[in-house]
């Protein structure tokens, strides 16, 4: 599907989506990236971009790590939903943790997931 051409940043932009049964007007789908708190900009450039992304990594890992521990990063509400939705999934089929109930729960709070388990029970 070809979308009609739109002005963004004074430029022309044509959008292809290449998906089945689309149901949604592509414009409500946007996410501006001007002005956008939750978008970074990009960072300068470096003569060795592959280096100076190795040296950042434990930078990196240890704002992640904070982020996760002070509950200030959005994963950390997907992580918490996800979590109690398959709680009550594994609690609902009467098992532990360690029960074949866990990949019947991870299948049915995540349907779009395929879950295989193989057991010599």
């Amino acid at each position: 599907m070809l979308l009609e051409p739109h002005q963004a940043g004074g430029r022309r932009v044509v959008a292809t989506i290449r998906e089945e049964n689309l149901h949604h007007d592509f414009n409500k789908r946007k996410v501006w990236l001007h002005e956008n708190d939750w978008i970074e900009p990009l960072p300068a450039t470096v003569a060795d971009p592959v280096g100076r992304d190795i040296h950042d990594i434990p930078m990196l890992v240890a704002d992640i790590q904070e982020r996760w521990a002070s509950g200030s990063d959005l994963n950390n509400i997907t992580a918490w939903c996800f979590g109690r939705e398959l709680v009550q999934h594994v609690q609902v089929g009467g098992g532990g943790p360690n029960d074949l109930c866990f990949p019947s729960a991870l299948s049915a709070v995540s349907p779009q997931i395929p879950v295989s388990c193989f057991s010599s029970r």
